[in-house]
């Protein structure tokens, strides 16, 4: 399994991560539920009207944090930045009733935006592992 598998499984388990952003020099952290893997990269979606948009606009910095049910967890810091294929996000809106009815509704496009470069780190109560995102 490589560190890209082993880290959607992770987040598969969880079904709920949280996504910190900046705003100015303030953190922003939300709680995000749908992931991909496209074109080989770790994908997460929002709307484009939404904040976490725009901060990722400014500062494509980013931390991912989640917690399974044996209290291990992940800690996953680096960039992202917008798809620039954006056809996946249109046809998951167009799929899920749930996210039409939240963003599509509401007048938002999701958008698309894949994490470009990122360490992991796998925590317990301690370190238990450091990993590069995309080494095999």
């Amino acid at each position: 399994m490589t560190n890209l598998e082993y880290v959607d499984q992770f987040l598969n388990e969880t079904k709920v991560f949280f996504l910190s952003t900046t705003d100015g020099d303030q953190p922003k952290t939300r709680p995000l539920n749908v992931h991909l893997i496209h074109d080989g990269k770790l994908c997460f979606l929002t709307g484009d009207k939404k904040e976490v948009y725009h901060q990722l606009m400014n500062n494509q910095k980013i931390q991912i944090v989640a917690l399974n049910h044996k209290t291990e967890w992940l800690r996953i810091e680096g960039t992202a930045s917008l798809c620039s294929e954006q056809e996946t996000a249109e046809n998951i809106l167009k799929n899920s009733p749930f996210l039409r009815k939240n963003y599509g509704e509401m007048g938002m496009n999701l958008r698309m935006f894949q994490i470009d470069a990122a360490t992991v780190e796998k925590r317990t109560w301690e370190l238990l592992d450091t990993f590069d995102l995309y080494e095999a």
